[in-house]
């Protein structure tokens, strides 16, 4: 599927005609309008260019390949389309994914099932309740994960909670970084509120200081 190729077809689109006649349907006198068959003609065409496939007159599955699933949506930002032509990539993919909203520009939802990407460059991936928030932040592979700290991370793990900016929360269940560049490693119910502090490899940690960290055990403070 591609635009037309006649022999007398013009490059450039053109502007609307601003007709105020009333919509309606065709019979057999009914003329056909340059202005509605390249309605019809972008209707087909704009999805195959937003999903990432290069039109090509003579493959006439195209279409079929992007509503199977096989190429991702790319959300195009498209401004003054209907008068001018110009369009913006933003460049966002949600891809084999169930209720995806990527919302920042640049952002991605991979693979899960409620995921939100709303900061620049963010990433939800293969998981479920993901929400990331911060700009170039990712929740990864995890459940009820929430990245707000630009450059944050929830990786591998559930009910994961990265705050802080360049925090992460690694590998655990009930984590939660506060701090700003804190850390929380391969463990449960860890909570790093300190800048540059740590929780690793432990249960019920809770690091309050910062440039501290808590290493290796249980029910520490």
């Amino acid at each position: 599927m591609d635009r037309t190729k006649a022999i007398d077809n013009v490059a450039v689109r053109p502007a609307p005609s601003g007709s105020t006649h009333a919509a309606g349907y065709f019979d057999d006198d009914t003329t056909v309008e340059a202005e509605w068959m390249n309605g019809v003609q972008e209707a087909l065409v704009v999805p195959l260019e937003d999903g990432g496939i290069t039109p090509d007159t003579d493959d006439y599955e195209q279409f079929a390949k992007l509503l199977s699933g096989v190429h991702g949506i790319v959300t195009d930002v498209r401004s003054d389309l209907a008068t001018t032509g110009a369009s913006t990539k933003s460049k966002r993919v949600a891809s084999a994914a169930t209720n995806a909203i990527a919302d920042g520009e640049h952002s991605q939802c991979n693979a899960g099932w409620n995921q939100t990407a709303n900061g620049y460059y963010s990433q939800c991936n293969a998981g479920a309740d993901q929400t990331v928030n911060g700009n170039y932040s990712q929740c990864n592979a995890g459940v009820n994960q929430t990245a707000h700290g630009n450059y944050s991370q929830c990786n591998a793990g559930v009910d994961q909670t990265a705050h802080g900016y360049h925090s992460q929360c690694n590998a655990g269940a009930d984590q939660t970084a506060h701090g700003h560049h804190s850390q929380c490693n391969a463990g449960a119910y860890q909570t790093a509120n300190g800048d540059y502090s740590q929780c690793n490899a432990g249960g019920r940690q809770y690091n309050h200081g910062e440039r501290a960290s808590v290493i290796g055990g249980q029910y520490y403070e």
